[in-house]
C-alpha cells in the first residue's frame, strides 16, 4: 500500500488508487497531518475520478462540510447535489 500524503489538503487530482480508503484510516491520516477548527474539515477538494473510489470504500462525501467526520467536495471541482450522511 502506498503512502498517501494529505498535507496540502487539496485532494483534487490525487490518485487514491491503491490507498486504504477505509473511513477511519483515511480520516485519521488527514487529521494527523492537518489542523482543523474542530467542527469542519475545511477546504478539502475531491475530484470526480476519486469520488467513486471514496463512495466504493463507504466514505461519506458531504458537499456542505457539516462535520469533522465528513470529507467535503468543492463545488467548483465537482458538481454534485445532495448530502450523504455518515
Amino acid at each position: 500500500m502506498k503512502n498517501c500524503d494529505f498535507t496540502a489538503c487539496n485532494l483534487t487530482g490525487v490518485d487514491f488508487t491503491g490507498c486504504n480508503l477505509t473511513g477511519a484510516i483515511f480520516l485519521n491520516a488527514i487529521l494527523a497531518q492537518n489542523t482543523f477548527d474542530g467542527t469542519k474539515l475545511e477546504d478539502i477538494k475531491i475530484d470526480q475520478k476519486n469520488l467513486q473510489l471514496f463512495e466504493n470504500a463507504g466514505i461519506a462525501v458531504n458537499t456542505d462540510q457539516t462535520g469533522p467526520m465528513n470529507i467535503s467536495v468543492n463545488r467548483s471541482v465537482l458538481s454534485r447535489k445532495g448530502n450523504t450522511a455518515v
